[in-house]
């Protein structure tokens, strides 16, 4: 906002409407540093005499204006004062241009009749600001002339102080809030909002979006699945992950997507048939940043609507965002909100996210994934910014998980040798702001990795991984299996430590998935490397037969019950398959689902999962 604007039109609006002129009648100068109590409107005018016939500025240490006659308090010549309270008066409005600094405390409250506050020319204030129990206020302009505020701010039980007022998109609500929160004069951790219109804010960071922030009611979960205020139980979370399965972009739809595929009325009937409980991947954008502007009807409200007709169903389901390494000039198109600045303890400015700020200074990793790409440098501050910032779009829709990708690779440009400081100042600040604003207080990280530990302490809720499958030669059917220690798999593998939920355990939690990277020079042969049989992961159960598909799995969940309890296969549902045979045209696309007439490309393996999980 510009605010030299609003206070030449300020300006404006006490010339027009400025003090009424009261006539002197006391005997004797006005002291300064009195604390002053004005009870009628009898004593205002009195006192506001006195100080407009003093020849020099006046300060008060305290002027308490409380009586229920008190309509008019715009004469009183006080240009300082320690604490300023108005409370219980008969005013509509509040002006007063003379008193321009309160270096104590602030009140507003308990005034049954007050409807505006927008004449009161206070530019600085070095206590606190209490604005309460107004019912009828609807006007804080005031807080725009503020240049300088030490304190924190409350604004509660004030009805009628909303956001509805589309032709004063500035100067309405709480927008004078925003203000001060865009220009660096205020912080959201000093900002109370409670009990006003019931379509307001009730969160710093909603101001102005809460058409578009997506708001819970406190929801534990049923007792098998209950998790809340950043802790989830070791049982709970092998509930969960012995339940997932891979359902890419489910939550996107045929405008927003990544791969050119996306869910359906038919993949819901899936998951809740087979009883899933963790959606992996259910969302994403790969290179993609510019879905991020669309605030409008766009990828996250669409998204949103798809979480909120799941979780009338079955309302323990966990859905995953991914937030992967990589980064485009596209995020040059993405603005930075004031709420990204103010986390990293920064000033806000007016500016988008940069993408030379992002890539690795050296140019290491910069191409990584084709022209014009990088992986984010996580030593860099932009990075950590714009991994926050996606983050907390995410976690305002519902998603309640959050893949980070190749956290070797984010990090291996310097992070990992500082213990991964900007990684977990990343982290921290996502599970923060989870605990206070997501929908059951908690936010599930895990990347690809073996569970990277500083100070015995896991930065990741568990792990996930490619299956790494070793091919069995010869096999008519191109069959593999799950083996410990094969390759780089982390069956077996996974570190020890204390995760963020505060439990220790002798190897992190994690999930196996049919990876998707590409297909290989030697299709359809086995030759020891991440490929199985020459395909990645999901083109190969695509390609094996759905006999075959089915076996593998009961196998593979039977191997991981007997050999390391800590693995769960993340199921096979929807996701991207490059080397799938016989697609000709669109998307190739692996789907679980029971092959039918909303689903003609099904692959079957539907009652399977289902059978296995019940």
């Amino acid at each position: 906002m510009k605010r030299l604007c609003y206070l030449v039109i300020a300006a404006g609006l006490f010339a027009a409407c400025g003090p009424k002129t009261v006539e002197p009648d006391g005997d004797k100068p006005w002291k300064s540093g009195e604390d002053v109590v004005l009870s009628s409107q009898a004593e205002v005018d009195e006192y506001a005499a006195k100080t407009r016939a003093a020849t020099e500025d006046i300060s008060v240490r305290t002027l308490v204006i409380r009586g229920e006659d008190i309509d008019d308090i715009s004469g009183i010549a006080v240009s300082g004062v320690g604490d300023l309270t108005i409370e219980g008066t008969g005013l509509m409005e509040i002006s007063n241009n003379w008193i321009t600094s309160v270096s104590g405390k602030l009140t507003i409250a308990d005034n049954p009749m007050l409807v505006t506050v927008g004449q009161l020319m206070i530019t600085e204030c070095g206590g606190d600001i209490v604005i309460r129990g107004n019912p009828y206020l609807d006007d804080i302009s005031f807080l725009l002339m503020l240049s300088r505020f030490d304190g924190n701010l409350t604004i509660k039980d004030n009805p009628m102080l909303g956001e509805d007022r589309p032709d004063k998109p500035s100067t309405w609500g709480f927008n004078p809030v925003l203000d001060l929160l865009e220009n660096g004069i205020l912080t959201s951790r000093r900002v109370t909002l409670s009990g006003n219109h019931p379509k307001a804010a009730t969160l710093a960071m909603q101001i102005g979006r809460v058409a578009h922030v997506a708001r819970f009611e406190p929801f534990k979960g049923s007792s098998d699945y209950a998790f809340g205020d950043g802790v989830i139980s070791a049982e709970v979370l092998h509930r969960y992950l012995s339940r997932a399965i891979t359902e890419a972009e489910y939550l996107n739809s045929a405008k927003y997507n990544t791969d050119g595929f996306y869910g359906t009325d038919d993949d819901k009937r899936m998951l809740l048939n087979i009883g899933a409980k963790f959606v992996g991947r259910s969302m994403y954008e790969w290179g993609k940043e510019n879905l991020f502007i669309d605030s409008n009807l766009g990828w996250f409200d669409e998204s949103m609507r798809k979480i909120e007709d799941v979780h009338r169903t079955d309302p323990d389901i966990i859905f995953q965002a991914g937030i992967f390494e990589i980064a485009t000039p596209r995020v040059e198109n993405i603005p930075i909100p004031w709420w990204v600045f103010d986390a990293f303890g920064k000033k806000p400015e007016k500016r988008n996210f940069s993408y030379d700020a992002i890539r690795n200074k050296n140019g290491r990793r910069v191409g990584q994934w084709g022209t014009n790409t990088c992986v984010p440098d996580m030593t860099n501050e932009e990075t950590q910014m714009l991994y926050y910032y996606k983050a907390v779009r995410f976690i305002e829709i519902g998603i309640e998980a959050l893949h980070f990708g190749q956290i070797n690779l984010t990090a291996g440009m310097g992070d990992a040798a500082a213990e991964y400081a900007g990684t977990r100042k990343v982290y921290d600040l996502v599970r923060e702001y989870a605990r206070i604003n997501s929908r059951r207080g908690m936010v599930l990280i895990d990347a690809h990795c073996v569970g990277h530990v500083v100070g015995g302490k896991h930065l990741l809720d568990f792990a996930s991984y490619p299956m790494r499958l070793h091919e069995v030669a010869g096999s008519p059917d191109m069959a593999a299996k799950l083996e410990a220690y094969y390759l780089d798999s982390i069956i077996g593998r996974t570190n020890a430590g204390t995760t963020p939920s505060g439990w220790h355990t002798n190897r992190l939690p994690y999930l196996l998935e049919f990876d998707n990277f590409g297909t290989s020079n030697h299709p359809g042969s086995p030759l020891d490397d991440i490929f199985c049989w020459g395909y990645d992961e999901i083109s190969w159960i695509t390609n094996v037969s759905e006999d075959y598909a089915k076996t593998f799995v009961t196998q593979a969940v039977s191997w991981l019950r007997n050999n390391d309890s800590m693995g769960h296969l993340e199921m096979p549902g929807m996701r991207f398959a490059a080397g799938a045979k016989g697609e000709i045209g669109g998307p190739q696309t692996y789907r679980c689902n029971t092959k039918s007439a909303d689903c003609p490309k099904g692959r079957n393996l539907e009652e399977t999962i289902r059978n296995l999980w019940q």
